[in-house]
């Protein structure tokens, strides 16, 4: 694939803001971790190496698993019960 210097920026820009999105607070980011699907390296190291497309697919590997445990959850009656438990809960202290 061959982009402009400023298609590569916009994309390196869209693939980072990603990443953040899916940091966790207190948790390790996906920044500093390693993973086999970019051959051992680090999200950086993989786009320092030009190698965005890899990233890009994790990152999308990980929406769709995230979305898969929602629904899996979704189906899960007494998970369901908690959330609504859980839901009234928090409307009973704090009310609009």
């Amino acid at each position: 694939m061959n982009l402009s210097p400023l298609e590569k920026q916009r994309r390196a820009d869209e693939t980072e803001g990603l990443l953040n999105e899916l940091r966790i607070q207190g948790k390790r980011s996906y920044w500093d971790r390693r993973y086999d699907e970019l051959g051992g390296r680090m999200p950086a190291e993989a786009l320092a190496d030009g190698d965005e497309d890899a990233v890009r697919e994790l990152i999308a590997a990980q929406y769709r698993r995230s979305e898969q445990a929602v629904d899996r959850l979704r189906q899960d009656p007494e998970f369901v019960a908690w959330l609504e438990e859980r839901r009234s809960e928090v409307a009973l202290r704090h009310p609009a």
